[in-house]
């Protein structure tokens, strides 16, 4: 009887332990997709791409009001911006992640285009077919894999094709606030440079 409640304690500590290391890497399995190319995403990572739509593909807890479980992205060309964005930093003291600057989406589709804007961040996430700026590509137990596909750039308020846009380099900041203590723990923050050919 002793065994088996030591086998009991150690499968509910590996239990505890696995899930609070999935809320400390909310980037673990996120990748760049653009046809059959597939890069994972490394931290401080640089990714050469064709000027062609490419889907980013993360994954989250379903969406709640409470839980607010949300990948804030936000898009520059200036290389200096995601220096703004460090671990151990109040999100409010961050001009593109702070609350109020998450930008406002089509209530339709979302957002149709990335937006590059250096006060402002995609508010990324998933509650119901209704209800969602990221596509539905699969579930494992509560995480969703999400989809977020990137057509087009909204630069200065012109909408252009990755063709049309002559952008050679765009900076992403990626934030996932899991512990949701609005600040940049360890393991929250992504920093992946764009350069198309």
């Amino acid at each position: 009887m002793v065994f088996h409640k030591n086998k009991l304690s150690v499968l509910v500590l590996l239990f505890v332990l696995l899930s609070f290391g999935s809320l400390a890497q909310p980037f673990a399995g996120a990748m760049i997709i653009q046809g059959e190319k597939r890069v994972p995403l490394g931290d401080e990572q640089s990714i050469k791409l064709k000027r062609e739509p490419f889907t980013l593909r993360f994954h989250s807890p379903r969406y709640s009001e409470d839980a607010g479980n949300a990948l804030q992205l936000a898009a520059f060309e200036d290389k200096g911006l995601p220096d703004k964005a460090r671990v151990g930093m109040a999100v409010s003291r961050v001009p593109y992640l702070a609350p109020g600057s998450g930008m406002a989406a089509d209530a339709d589709t979302g957002y149709s285009e990335m937006i590059l804007n250096p006060e402002g961040h995609h508010y990324l996430y998933y509650f119901d077919e209704r209800d969602h700026r990221a596509a539905l590509a699969g579930q494992q137990g509560d995480w969703l894999t999400l989809d977020w596909s990137v057509n087009a750039l909204l630069i200065a308020g012109k909408r252009k094709t990755l063709k049309e846009s002559g952008v050679h380099t765009l900076y992403l900041v990626l934030f996932f606030d899991a512990n949701h203590n609005q600040r940049i723990d360890a393991g929250e923050l992504n920093k992946v440079t764009l350069t198309f050919d």
